[in-house]
């Protein structure tokens, strides 16, 4: 079997750069091979028993982890912030390895956030063929009637496209809900939407749509994982299973 991948790859899931950070690096010379420069953005290496030095400094190669992180609301989906507002990479600096959010949630949408240092597992994870089904918790404004759940089964019109969710309907409450979301307000409806693509702001958009504003949004499934009683801020490792496209 043949092992060997672009070493622009290695270097990325090495977490030592970006893939893109680590073309410029091979180009400029900062790379060597078993003792020998390569420039050549093609080069593929062996990483059980070729020597990568980057900038002076041996890499190894990273094992691939997968991470359950429940993100609070108000929490920004990056590993650092300018402004110094509370982001993602201000939990996981303990991790044993660098690992990157698995897409992303706004910063007032809590849940279930995944994260990796594989960089193939989490494209397809995202990639629209793969089809990936998100499981959502929502308070929303307004009484949701039955029939407004076939509509958003069915098909609804936004602006960059037809939008539908695999399944839509009432979700009863419960303290687990009430941890999530909180007690629903007087005028409001708990539902459970099932989306499988991840436009941005997707599940807001189609909500909103209908007339019926998201006033509190979690994230409780992504794909075969589950948020289950993972504590707010918290973060557990879990294992990683094969994503297979639904098309």
């Amino acid at each position: 079997m043949d092992n060997k991948i672009r070493i622009q790859k290695f270097i990325s899931e090495a977490g030592i750069c970006s893939r893109r950070a680590a073309e410029k690096l091979l180009v400029a010379g900062e790379v060597t091979v078993n003792g020998q420069v390569v420039t050549e953005l093609g080069t593929k290496i062996d990483p059980s028993s070729d020597s990568v030095v980057v900038s002076g400094s041996k890499i190894r190669g990273s094992e691939k982890v997968l991470y359950a992180f429940h993100k609070p609301r108000g929490l920004i989906t990056t590993l650092d912030d300018p402004q110094g507002r509370a982001c993602v990479g201000d939990y996981i600096e303990s991790l044993p390895q660098r690992v990157y959010p698995v897409g992303r949630l706004d910063t007032d949408v809590s849940g279930l956030l995944l994260l990796t240092n594989d960089g193939e597992f989490t494209n397809n994870l995202l990639h629209p063929s793969f089809h990936v089904p998100r499981v959502y918790w929502a308070i929303c404004r307004g009484r949701v009637e039955k029939s407004t759940f076939e509509k958003l089964c069915s098909g609804i019109d936004l602006v960059d496209g037809v939008g539908k969710f695999k399944e839509a309907g009432y979700l009863e409450e419960t303290k687990h809900s009430k941890r999530l979301l909180g007690v629903i307000p007087p005028e409001h409806t708990l539902v459970r939407v099932v989306a499988d693509e991840g436009r941005k702001h997707f599940v807001k958009k189609m909500l909103k749509t209908i007339e019926h504003r998201v006033f509190r949004l979690s994230r409780v499934e992504f794909g075969p994982y589950k948020l289950g009683n993972l504590k707010e801020g918290g973060i557990r490792r879990i294992e990683r299973l094969d994503i297979t496209p639904n098309d």
